[in-house]
């Protein structure tokens, strides 16, 4: 028989059960964790406009501030 119909056909056990529950606690509560501390968009300064170019290899983003005449 194939190793893998034989690993089919084993029961999920407590310590499984467990182990699964424990992973997808930890993915439950490190999401909100990890967006909040990815910070977010700040404004740019005045007189200044953010600029996003895309590019081959991903997105740029630029703040670009006129100059004083």
């Amino acid at each position: 028989m194939p190793a893998e119909s034989e690993r089919l056909r084993r029961r999920i056990r407590r310590r499984d059960v467990w182990f699964i529950g424990a992973v997808v606690l930890l993915a439950v509560v490190l999401t909100p964790v990890a967006v909040l501390m990815s910070g977010g968009r700040h404004a740019p300064p005045a007189g200044c406009k953010t600029v996003i170019r895309a590019g081959f290899m991903g997105g740029e983003t630029h703040v670009v501030c006129a100059s004083a005449p």
